[in-house]
């Protein structure tokens, strides 16, 4: 609960200058939990978003790809083998949700009204949009992860297509 609230307030902030002359420039943060583990994304003067899953977790991921994603993410969805549909689920659910906390809408934004190419190629994750959703779709870099066999992470940074994307993964002990 105190996450939340705390979530609520810093989502991110204006810069302004310290007796010490230090310059904060607008600070975006994101959390993102889910069974497990908790994630949570920090940058300076760009929108950024994260968000994580439960691989493991119950549900019917075809399903909900059919009623939530774009055309062209369901068919490379429903192209795979069977055993691989789940994790690529994950991947687009993670890259989805991370960029539409990024953008400051969340569900505003529909999830069919944008698709991600994970074909692209190894080190690429190609973005495209319905007229109307973003007006500058090569501005976000993405990177996904799997802090762990089980959970599933994505990062968007709206910072150029050309701007390297750094991520660093901490783990902190769990405390009984």
């Amino acid at each position: 609960a105190e996450w939340r609230r705390a979530y609520r307030e810093i989502t991110h902030f204006e810069g302004q200058l310290t007796e010490h002359g230090v310059v904060v420039t607008k600070l975006w943060l994101h959390l993102s939990h889910t069974d497990g583990l908790v994630a949570v994304a920090v940058a300076t003067g760009r929108e950024v978003g994260v968000d994580v899953e439960d691989g493991e977790r119950r549900g019917r991921t075809v399903e909900l790809a059919d009623r939530f994603f774009a055309p062209s993410e369901i068919a490379a969805l429903r192209g795979l083998p069977e055993g691989a549909q789940r994790d690529r689920f994950f991947r687009l659910w993670t890259l989805k949700e991370s960029y539409i906390k990024a953008r400051g809408q969340g569900l505003a934004i529909p999830l069919a009204g944008f698709a991600f190419d994970l074909d692209a190629g190894a080190s690429a994750i190609g973005l495209s949009t319905d007229p109307g959703v973003d007006p500058d779709p090569s501005r976000w870099r993405f990177r996904t992860l799997r802090p762990t066999p089980r959970h599933q992470l994505a990062v968007a940074l709206a910072c150029g297509a050309r701007a390297p994307l750094h991520t660093r993964v901490r783990w902190a002990p769990r405390e009984v």
